[in-house]
């Protein structure tokens, strides 16, 4: 999602090898049948994300997409910008989301951002709340079409177990009912192995939850509770870094339909 941003003159030259105990993930490369995927991470000098660069085609799909993230100088994110080429068919040049993020408590409050499609300005607005341990157990959205007031419209849920995200719930909003009706789960199973990108709560809110905790999903169950012929559910397995414990490769299943991929993770 976002701007090129050109890498650091002080950053080594990038080694296509095997990854060390401190290595970056620097790019992954997901095959399947005739589409390949790959995606690109940039750092800071501190070793946080502020670049994502996917390319590639899906099911006919071109999936390519750019997600510039901007920080403060603490390291917090204060926005991103997403260009992509889903969005350009749209008529869209970007989407810019903006984070506020409270000092006092050191968590993130709140996200917003507009997009005008066909002459319309939408805006989205999402509220985070948070666990007894400091994690985001949930998420708001409010969406405004002018000249209308913001209006309650989406929920997400998150539970955490072993320091891993264990499973996101969605619901939609129904104002005639004044409650919320659950649209789908998706849960996920780990392994004791060190993750190739651990993001925490970065990973919620920048949408890559599987990227939260310390470990690898070796499962994902998807439950849409409208329309239970959506479900599927998708199978990992993985070799690993004998020093670092970090995949190098990984072979996914979903099921329906048996698509298997096979992914490669590289480090610097």
């Amino acid at each position: 999602m976002a701007i090129c941003i050109t890498l650091l003159s002080c950053q080594k030259e990038i080694d296509w090898s095997t990854g060390t105990e401190n290595a970056l993930l620097i790019r992954s490369v997901q095959k399947s049948g005739s589409d390949s995927v790959v995606v690109d991470y940039t750092y800071d000098g501190s070793g946080r994300l502020i670049f994502e660069k996917t390319v590639g085609m899906s099911q006919g799909i071109d999936v390519g997409n750019d997600l510039q993230i901007l920080r403060d100088g603490s390291g917090n994110i204060t926005r991103t910008i997403q260009k992509s080429q889903v969005l350009i068919s749209a008529g869209i040049d970007s989407i810019v989301t903006n984070y506020n993020y409270s000092t006092s408590n050191n968590r993130y409050t709140s996200a917003v951002f507009d997009m005008t499609i066909f002459g319309f300005t939408v805006t989205d607005s999402a509220a985070y709340q948070y666990d007894a341990s400091g994690n985001i157990s949930g998420e708001e959205h409010y969406l405004k079409f002018p000249p209308a007031p913001f209006i309650l419209s989406f929920k997400q849920e998150y539970t955490y177990a072993g320091g891993n995200l264990s499973s996101v719930k969605q619901y939609s909003y129904d104002p005639t009912a004044m409650a919320y009706d659950l649209i789908a789960t998706t849960t996920y199973t780990y392994d004791a192995k060190t993750t190739p990108l651990r993001l925490q709560r970065e990973a919620v809110i920048l949408g890559r939850p599987v990227y939260f905790g310390s470990n690898n999903a070796t499962r994902m169950d998807f439950v849409d509770a409208t329309d239970p012929s959506n479900n599927f559910t998708t199978d990992f397995v993985y070799s690993y870094d004998i020093s670092s414990n970090k995949p190098l490769t990984a072979v996914s299943t979903q099921n329906p339909p048996g698509t298997v991929s096979n992914i490669t993770y590289y480090y610097q």
